[in-house]
């Protein structure tokens, strides 16, 4: 079995929502490619030639496959692992000399560490030891982090200094004072390693039940060796309870770039994303929803009872794969679609839920630009398992998305998005996948 998923596939499940969806013990009895099964669910909110559904499809089913393997396997050629490699090489040995170390017995305690079976567990444990070593108290009360937490303002320079690891302790120690966070490592070669954060004065005041919790309001954090950056993130937020809201964020690594924006204003909201290589667009997302107290209701922090009256209303969102394939989605009531369940005992009812699911979302896909829809995804109510008992038959029925085009056929995404058809793409990702496995372990040798 191909251990990478199609990503065509993916895409259109992701705008889709069948993450929404559940899955029962067996698999789903969907209709094979072909089948013919039309149906009059599915109708498309809207109805001109702009909007999903509005105009006829022009391609056939076997020619929109061949589409998007096209598309698909430009995609996967973008991807090149030796582009990486400096950085691959580093995060390996730091993973090997830092983070994959044996439990050790606690300073003073005599207790063994415990070992946690995800490395980012480990290194969070470590760091927030770090962070109150210089210290020596207990964590809760000498931590910086923790001590500004508590605070009435934020203070970043509560857990600002440079930080070094010892070996003799096993984690992070405060070495030096510093106007940033900056956490300094050896490489293999003997160069000096610097992952620096840099968190703004101001911060977010966030309220949960148990705990106040604050935000820098921006910051950026940079990974630098021998005078080169080679991975960089950044974040901004604004928040005003009950008007208005704004965050961004980016992650560049090499000619690598991922960038995430936000905005919430009472009655709207939009988002937009965009994954970059070099100057190239690789896919573009961008999303709008409307309704009501979408910033939450007044109030002087941002908690949990500012956001209990949220309403949200209708919404669409935009895939774009390099400009040639756009998956548009749009749902007419996001309250009243997301209460919908996802599982029923009855086909009966089954049936009717895929009706209601079909009413209240719409998803089609287009290539290169064009109005036309070229199909469209839609729910159907399939089988998830049914066997006997003593009081008579026990089934569960769930809705599955699958392929609709112009002809009526009907498509399960397993059958359409088939191993045969898309092996270009698969084994162009699955190379990608491998190269760069082969530069992580070729670097602990």
């Amino acid at each position: 079995m191909k251990k990478i998923p199609l990503m065509l596939a993916l895409l259109l499940s992701l705008s889709a929502g069948t993450f929404l969806t559940s899955c029962g013990d067996d698999e789903p009895q969907l209709p094979s490619s072909g089948t013919g099964q039309g149906g009059e669910s599915g109708t498309n909110p809207g109805g001109d030639e702009n909007t999903p559904g509005g105009a006829t499809t022009t391609l056939s089913p076997a020619e929109a496959k061949v589409r998007m393997e096209q598309i698909a396997t430009e995609v996967a050629r973008k991807f090149n692992a030796a582009d990486q490699s400096e950085l691959i090489e580093l995060l390996s040995w730091i993973d090997e000399r830092y983070l994959s170390r044996e439990a050790v017995t606690v300073p003073g305690t005599g207790a063994a560490e415990e070992e946690y079976p995800y490395y980012p567990a480990q290194v969070l444990s470590r760091t927030v030891r770090s962070l109150q070593g210089a210290a020596g108290g207990n964590v809760l009360q000498a931590s910086g982090l923790a001590r500004a937490m508590e605070k009435e303002d934020w203070d970043v320079s509560l857990i600002c200094g440079l930080y070094e690891f010892s070996d003799e302790e096993n984690q992070f120690v405060k070495t030096a004072e510093s106007n940033r966070i900056e956490f300094r490592v050896v490489d293999r070669a003997g160069n000096d390693v610097y992952l620096t954060a840099t968190p703004s004065a101001d911060a977010t005041l966030l309220e949960t039940r148990d705990q106040l919790i604050y935000v820098p309001r921006s910051g950026q954090i940079q990974l630098n060796t021998q005078g080169k950056t080679l991975a960089e993130a950044r974040f901004s937020n604004e928040f005003q309870v009950g008007t208005r809201g704004e965050a961004t964020v980016s992650l560049t690594m090499g000619s690598y770039y991922i960038g995430f924006t936000a905005s919430i204003e009472t009655s709207t909201a939009t988002a937009s994303g965009v994954f970059r290589i070099g100057s190239e667009d690789i896919l573009t997302v961008s999303a709008n929803l409307r309704g009501e107290n979408l910033a939450g209701t007044a109030g002087t922090v941002v908690t949990e009872e500012n956001f209990e009256n949220i309403r949200p209303g209708s919404g669409e969102m935009t895939l774009d794969v390099l400009g040639k394939l756009q998956v548009r989605t749009q749902i007419d009531d996001c309250e009243a679609f997301f209460a919908l369940p996802d599982t029923w005992h009855s086909q009966a009812e089954a049936e009717a839920g895929e009706q209601l699911w079909n009413d209240h979302m719409a998803t089609s896909f287009y290539f290169d630009g064009s109005s036309a829809p070229q199909g469209r995804v839609v729910y159907q109510a399939s089988l998830d398992y049914s066997y006997s008992t003593a009081w008579g038959k026990d089934e569960e029925w769930s809705c599955e998305a699958v392929l609709l085009f112009g002809d009526d056929t009907r498509y399960a995404f397993e059958d359409y998005f088939d191993e045969r058809d898309f092996s270009t793409p698969i084994d162009l990702l699955e190379s990608f996948v491998s190269e760069v496995e082969a530069i992580w372990q070729n670097s602990r040798q």
